[in-house]
């Protein structure tokens, strides 16, 4: 979760940022980036405001678009702490 760690949050916005991705904070209590085509976003939680998916909370949500003017993502992915990313067990 954004500000938990002190680092991965940061880092990974500086990459972002260096890549031409907007940021700015939301009344979510979230650090939202948007790529420069519009098309995709990163959404760090903040670790003083965690929301949770399935008991576990969120700490970065991913999203994608076909077309910079609609509202609505067509992809999605969340990593919740305490879970595992892919591969085996």
């Amino acid at each position: 979760m954004a500000g938990d760690d002190g680092e991965l949050a940061e880092r990974v916005g500086d990459t972002l940022t260096g890549l031409g991705w907007r940021m700015w904070p939301t009344s979510r209590h979230t650090l939202l980036y948007v790529s420069p085509d519009e098309l995709r976003g990163a959404e760090w939680i903040l670790a003083s405001c965690p929301f949770e998916l399935g008991g576990l909370p969120v700490a970065l949500q991913l999203s994608a678009r076909t077309h910079a003017g609609s509202a609505m993502t067509e992809w999605n992915a969340a990593r919740c702490r305490g879970a595992r990313w892919g591969g085996s067990p």
